[in-house]
């Protein structure tokens, strides 16, 4: 069951925005923190997640996170905790939604058939050959 999970692939333009979004988190922290070290670590990290199938879920995650803290932080700027929490949520929840959108393979187990599955478990008269 896990190895059908993690054969789940992006295509190629969704993996080039992930790509663009992890650039542009590097160098915007980056510049935040005024520190080129802290850019090339963060992208050295992200980089890595993005680089095998089986992370890009957690990458997704990440940035997802990132682009949540931003919006919170704009709603503590216009309204305090509570615009902060709830923009910086749905923000959050919406980034996910929609990176997850772009998988490639939507059923992780189309490869496996329900006559042999059901052969295996009960489900009614087995054998009706």
């Amino acid at each position: 069951m896990l190895k059908n999970f993690t054969q789940i692939r992006f295509d190629q333009k969704s993996m080039i925005i992930l790509h663009s979004e992890a650039a542009l988190f590097s160098i915007v922290i980056g510049i935040a923190y005024r520190s080129g070290l802290v850019s090339v670590i963060l992208f050295s990290i992200l980089f890595v997640l993005l680089r095998s199938p089986q992370r890009v879920i957690y990458a997704i995650f990440v940035l997802s996170f990132l682009w949540g803290m931003i919006f919170a932080a704009l709603g503590f700027d216009a309204g305090g905790w509570i615009w902060a929490i709830a923009l910086g949520g749905f923000v959050f929840y919406k980034g996910i939604r929609i990176h997850f959108r772009d998988l490639k393979q939507i059923d992780a187990f189309a490869d496996y058939e329900s006559w042999s599955w059901r052969q295996n478990w009960f489900l009614g008269r087995q054998n009706l050959n």
